[in-house]
């Protein structure tokens, strides 16, 4: 056995917990929809929410995979042991949420899903150019 060897795990939904997930298969819009991330893409109410593109589960979780694993390697390199990581899709998916998971878990507040528009940042959204493209 290599004492030096790095292992990064990628699944869906974890190599623990719960066994109701742990063997279940995944890929982008259920990495998505699992870690509340399609919840908040999209426009209000009633419209139903949006999957992000192109395959944004797939890339930040291969792009979290592949830091994980240059991390551990530099661990390797001072240590001389090797690391075990664990990566769910589910986890980068809730990661990358900014502030909307820590508002609902601390304030009970659910935060609404607001399109193209952002109401702390003024004019960040899509608009029509004044030659109308």
């Amino acid at each position: 056995m290599n004492a030096k060897l790095v292992i990064v795990h990628v699944s869906g939904f974890g190599q623990e917990g719960d066994p109701a997930y742990v063997n279940r298969a995944s890929y982008d819009a259920i990495g998505q929809a699992f870690g509340g991330y399609m919840f908040i893409n999209g426009f209000p109410e009633p419209m139903p929410p949006t999957r992000a593109v192109p395959y944004t589960c797939d890339y930040v979780t291969a792009l979290n995979a592949a830091w994980a694993a240059l991390a551990a390697y530099i661990r390797v390199q001072q240590t001389g042991k090797g690391e075990s990581v664990d990566l769910a899709q589910f986890e980068m998916m809730t990661k990358i949420q900014l502030h909307y998971p820590m508002t609902y878990f601390q304030d009970h507040q659910l935060l609404q899903r607001q399109g193209n528009a952002d109401p702390k940042f003024a004019g960040y959204s899509s608009y029509k150019c004044k030659d109308g493209n």
